[in-house]
Formats: structure tokens, C-alpha cells, sequence
């Protein structure tokens, strides 16, 4: 039997951006930046997301954008490690993906019986203002902490529309009830569940995409803190990472040197 490495994670674990030029010219909406500066900052803001999403319609590049996205994760690190280390790469990262829908996913994948206890499980961590709400289906939505300058929800599915996750009114509510140190509380309480899962299985967790943590509690930051000395390596994707595309993704030599970093501890354990 094969053996498998697993990566639930974001887009710091899709690859995301790493071949997005080759959409061409289509390319200008998400590569470049508005031509207006902010007179204040004096600054270019980035492309609105909705504006790239929208032209790929309009130049019926859905399907290419699909097959660019799922080429992107052949060339991601978790690829790159997996080859390193000779396993099967299942990569189940989605860009915008929250530590709520990671945890259904691993939970998924183990109700299944995908997961052995020979294979490797990876969480690629993304930021905590991330969380996921289950309908049918369960879907990964962003909040916004209230300390950052614009109180509004985003949506994170494949169109990239900034749009109501569940309804305006319900979104609103949400985003009043979510303080820093509720976002930290749910975060931390996500890590503790990983943490319960790596008892029965081979499970790591990295903190692939840097974050700010937020609190006014100094106990939610003493578990935080305890809850990160069991990470795999306390390095960032971005922290191997000189250039940025456009949404600010790390490039391919970060995806490189992540790799070459991960292995290196993996065939010490």
C-alpha cells in the first residue's frame, strides 16, 4: 500500500498565483494594480478580486483558470514534499479555506478510512479569522476583526465576489458577536482538536500563512502560545519568500526552500 501525505490547507498550500500568467492578458486583473493611487498613502490599491473573476467570464476562461488551478498544486510544496519523500501526494488544500473546514475535511477523510496511521497528515494553518458555516455543504467564509478599518464579511467562494455568506442581516450579527478574542478563542479551540486527532494519527501542523493573533486576554494568549509549541517548525511560507504576486502569495522559490525545510525535519522524526 502507498504511502500518502495529506495537506489540508489555503491557498499557501494550492499554490495560488504560481501560473496565473498564463492567462494572458486577462492576466492585467489580477496582476496589476488599480490605476488610481490613494492620495493619502499615495499607494496603489490591489485589483478588486471581482473585477478578475469577471473578466475570466466575460473571456470564457473559467475552464482554463480550472486547469491552471489544479496544474498550480503540482508544482505547490505539498507536492514537492511528497515526491520528496516518496509518498502519494492528497492535497485537499482550497484557497480561502478556514481551521473549521480543514477539521471537517480530516474528520471526512478518517469517517472514510482515507487516513491510515502509515500516512502523513499535514494542517497548513491559515488565519483565525477564517470559519466556516454548514448548510448543506460546508463552506469557508472570512471575518474580519473588528480592530481592522473596514467591518465587512468576505465571501471566499471560486468566483471571488466580496458578497453575504449567509444573508446581510445574519452576516452583520455575525461579525458583531465576533470580537478578537472570540476569533482566538475559536482558533485555538480548532488547534486543540488537531492537537486530539495527532493521539491516533501521524498528524503535523505548520504555520505555513503568518497571522497576527489578537486578544485582550492574557490566558487566551498563554494557550494560543502553548497550543504553537507543538507545530512542526514555527517558520512561515512567507518567510522563505522574496517575491509576492499580486494578492501577495508567496513565489516558487518559497514553495521550494518550504519543501526542502519540511523535509528536512520530517526525515529526523
Amino acid at each position: 500500500m502507498t504511502t500518502k501525505l495529506f495537506v489540508f490547507g489555503c491557498s499557501y498550500a494550492t499554490g495560488e498565483e504560481l501560473l496565473m500568467h498564463e492567462l494572458g492578458a486577462v492576466d492585467v486583473y489580477r496582476c496589476l494594480q488599480d490605476l488610481h493611487v490613494d492620495q493619502k498613502s499615495q499607494k496603489h490599491k490591489l485589483t478588486h478580486p471581482k473585477k478578475f473573476f469577471n473578466k475570466l467570464k466575460e473571456e470564457n476562461l473559467l475552464e482554463a483558470y480550472e486547469q491552471i488551478r489544479d496544474r498550480q498544486k503540482k508544482i505547490a510544496w505539498p507536492q514537492q514534499l511528497a515526491d520528496k519523500l516518496n509518498y502519494e501526494c492528497v492535497n485537499l488544500a482550497e484557497s480561502g479555506n478556514s481551521l473549521d473546514k480543514m477539521l471537517f475535511q480530516l474528520y471526512e477523510e478518517i469517517y472514510k478510512g482515507n487516513i491510515t496511521k502509515q500516512d502523513t497528515i499535514i494542517i497548513s494553518l491559515t488565519q483565525l479569522t477564517r470559519n466556516a458555516y454548514i448548510n448543506k455543504t460546508i463552506e469557508a467564509f472570512q471575518l474580519p476583526s473588528l480592530m481592522w478599518p473596514t467591518k465587512s464579511l468576505i465571501g471566499v467562494a471560486d468566483t471571488g465576489d466580496y458578497k453575504p455568506v449567509i444573508n446581510a442581516r445574519t452576516d452583520e450579527a455575525l461579525i458583531d458577536w465576533f470580537t478578537d478574542d472570540r476569533i482566538l478563542w475559536d482558533g485555538i479551540k480548532n488547534l486543540q482538536a488537531f492537537k486530539n486527532v495527532k493521539q491516533f494519527f501521524n498528524l503535523h501542523l505548520v504555520p505555513a500563512m503568518s497571522y497576527d493573533v489578537k486578544t485582550n486576554i492574557e490566558l487566551l494568549k498563554e494557550i494560543y502560545e502553548d497550543c504553537s509549541k507543538g507545530f512542526l517548525t514555527n517558520k512561515h511560507l512567507d518567510d522563505f519568500s522574496t517575491i509576492r504576486h499580486a494578492w501577495g502569495h508567496p513565489d516558487i522559490t518559497a514553495h521550494n526552500k518550504y519543501a526542502d525545510h519540511l523535509y528536512e525535519i520530517l526525515r529526523e522524526l
